[in-house]
């Protein structure tokens, strides 16, 4: 399962002076979680996990068939700043520490897909995220998962709680599951998304710690969703709907081998049909021909009746309650598991998006996505807007500045830079510039790209149009202090035959490390240590018979190569 390779193609380097500002480019990964510390990246393409220490140049490599359902980053702060990941690893929660996969202790959900840990504190002490229910499924009624933590012992263990959750949503029918999503570094404040009973109004529940240790939770800004007055009078709701009566209920056992015989003769006529040996087409057999008992025709006619006027009762009543719900709501809902909490526990990051269909056009229609950034000490949860459409937040700083990608559905995107309290946003290159000449140059030289946009006329022919030059500064995230900046983008919009992705960091610290001398080690430099490995990843004092793995510690890096005894 576990596999570490020596390094990641690191293709371009600046750095001022020695323990100074840097700046790196990687090609071949999409490095989409950094660690607070800027020290771990972690690539999650295609379900597999790669886990780079930029300062030594070791990288864990987990393939996404070592598990079912591949591996999976948490949707929170994923890395900490020893560089232990968090995520799902096939149907399990997981941490990967050291290159060790572990799964989490679990209060229920074995083998269930909804198990997975989203975010983790940076001493590791606290992880939050979900758990499926026992026997949930995609197409079983009721919630699919509920939000957990995970608290870290003095043994190295951690022992797993449930958190509470509301069992309705806000129209009172039960919710297609809660989700814990992010942490603040203290552990004292968190929140979750939760999918409605339909799932077409998601919203966000803002969870605090009390001094006692217990949580308690509230629906966070809900009037950008729902008008609660409105909400309040919502009619009777339908409830279930009514099961059509199961024929087989009414018939025998010879009832039933009478009307398979009929079935076997319908499909022999009709292949002797086929083959032109008989004129007439064969009549479909219809079951209810085959009940014997007159007693047991007529039960199942008056079951037919029966749930044509539940059915149609059923039907008024949700269309009833549908039409009104439609009118007591907004129009806007949250994005799907795209809330943040700053790691100073002060902020919170949010998107809103609304949808616009035009009346006379059944297939035009807007989607509007708007950052909005909250402060957790405000009562009234108001929301300070960006004056953005199309506008993704990636990011939010311990002083409420955010960062955010746009298109907000499309990865050839740009990044942009939002202070607090400044509706106007900043392009990132323009604002890494200001904070450094030497950062900014190094986008300009590196995230210049002629992009090959497709778009069709009237009558459906293709057109292509290549805009050379275009400067595209990807999705970009940054650590709390917003010193250190992680950004990818793919290079398939400029050549498919060449499909890649590349990742770029910005570290404008004056102590930052460059990772290239270590990702490069070279194997002829002297050898401070050697440590053994089994396949497993766990650590052996001695090479045993077979395949093993072997991490050698040189004076110019850190490589590890497999070995055969």
């Amino acid at each position: 399962m576990k596999k570490i390779l020596l390094t990641i193609a690191c293709v371009a380097l600046t750095a001022v002076a020695a323990n100074a500002q840097v700046n790196e480019k990687y090609t071949g990964n999409l490095f989409n979680a950094m660690s607070p510390n800027g020290r771990y990246l972690a690539d999650n393409d295609n379900l597999s996990l790669t886990i780079l220490n930029r300062n030594t140049g070791e990288t864990y490599y987990f393939d996404a068939a070592d598990f079912d359902m591949g591996y999976t980053l948490g949707l929170g702060k994923s890395i900490n700043d020893e560089g232990t990941v968090v995520g799902a690893a096939g149907y399990d929660a997981m941490i990967c520490k050291d290159g060790v996969i572990t799964v989490l202790p679990q209060l229920s959900g074995e083998g269930s897909s909804f198990n997975i840990a989203n975010a983790i504190t940076p001493d590791g002490k606290y992880i939050i995220g979900a758990l499926g229910f026992d026997g949930a499924s995609f197409g079983a009624d009721g919630m699919m998962c509920y939000p957990v933590l995970w608290t870290l012992q003095e043994d190295g263990s951690y022992v797993c709680e449930a958190l509470p959750f509301p069992t309705t949503d806000f129209t009172g029918r039960v919710p297609q599951y809660v989700s814990g999503l992010d942490i603040s570094n203290d552990g004292n404040v968190a929140i979750a998304h939760i999918a409605d009973w339909a799932g077409y109004y998601p919203y966000t529940l803002l969870y605090t710690k009390a001094a006692d240790g217990s949580w308690s939770y509230k629906e966070l800004a809900p009037s950008i969703v729902y008008d609660a007055e409105l909400i309040a009078q919502l009619p009777e709701w339908a409830g279930e709907e009514p099961t059509y009566p199961d024929i087989d209920d009414y018939m025998t056992e010879d009832d039933l081998a009478n009307y398979e015989a009929a079935m076997e003769y319908y499909y022999e006529q009709v292949a002797a049909y086929n083959e032109g040996l008989i004129e007439e087409y064969p009549t479909y057999p219809t079951k209810s021909d085959y009940i014997s008992s007159e007693e047991s025709k007529t039960a199942y006619e008056e079951a037919q009746a029966a749930y044509s006027t539940a059915s149609d009762e059923w039907y008024n009543k949700y269309i009833a309650f549908d039409e009104a719900l439609m009118a007591a709501c907004t129009g806007a809902s949250w994005v799907q598991n795209q809330q943040k909490v700053s790691a100073n526990g002060l902020y919170i990051a949010a998107d809103i998006t609304k949808t616009e269909t035009d009346p006379d056009d059944f297939w035009s229609s807007t989607t509007t996505v708007i950052p909005a950034r909250f402060t957790v000490a405000d009562e009234t949860m108001t929301p300070e807007y960006a004056d953005a459409t199309d506008e993704l937040t990636v990011s939010i700083m311990n002083d409420g500045a955010i960062l955010t990608g746009s298109p907000s559905y499309d990865y050839t995107r740009n990044a942009y830079y939002r202070a607090k309290g400044e509706a106007t946003a900043t392009p990132f290159a323009d604002y890494i510039t200001a904070r450094n000449a030497e950062a900014g140059q190094f986008i300009k030289d590196n995230c210049l790209f002629d992009v090959t946009n497709y778009s069709y006329d009237e009558d459906w022919n293709e057109i292509i149009t290549v805009v050379e030059d275009s400067l595209l500064t990807g999705t970009i995230c940054c650590n709390p202090e917003g010193t250190i900046f992680l950004s990818y983008l793919t290079d398939m919009y400029t050549d498919e035959s060449t499909y890649s992705y590349l990742s770029y960091i910005i570290d404008l610290n004056e102590d930052a490390v460059a990772a290239i001398g270590n990702a490069r080690a070279d194997k002829n430099a002297n050898v401070i240590r050697r440590e053994f490995f089994n396949l497993q990843g766990q650590r052996i004092n001695t090479p045993l018979k077979g395949v093993y793995l072997e991490k050698v510690v040189t004076e110019e890096g850190t490589f590890t190569e497999k070995r055969v005894k």
